[in-house]
């Protein structure tokens, strides 16, 4: 696993909160009530925002009050794609320009 690199882009943040809880409602005096687990989630898209809109959206965020608390980043990694430029030469007769394409693999 590769941490963020350069040229990496954060396009989203999610903030959840776990917290479990039991349930006695249908539990008898010797049973152990079941676990209900309750998530609420803080959804933030930074995708196309530039480096001062997305620190300003992480930090609207509220601050961690527990350590059940989850902050999971969404990056997208930006490489480049490999291609190549190709001259269409036409026959001389036909009197059309020479045309270059660029073709990505």
């Amino acid at each position: 696993v590769v941490g963020i690199a350069e040229g990496d882009s954060i396009v989203g943040a999610t903030l959840a909160l776990r917290q479990s809880s039991s349930s006695s409602s249908s539990a008898q005096s010797n049973e152990t009530p079941p676990l209900q687990t309750v998530e609420e989630r803080i959804d933030l898209a930074t995708e196309c925002l530039g480096y001062d809109a997305t620190i300003s959206a992480l930090a609207s965020l509220p601050p961690p009050s527990s350590p059940s608390e989850e902050l999971l980043l969404t990056v997208k990694r930006i490489r480049r794609q490999p291609g190549v430029d190709v001259t269409l030469r036409y026959p001389p007769s036909s009197n059309e320009p020479d045309a270059t394409l660029r073709l990505f693999a």
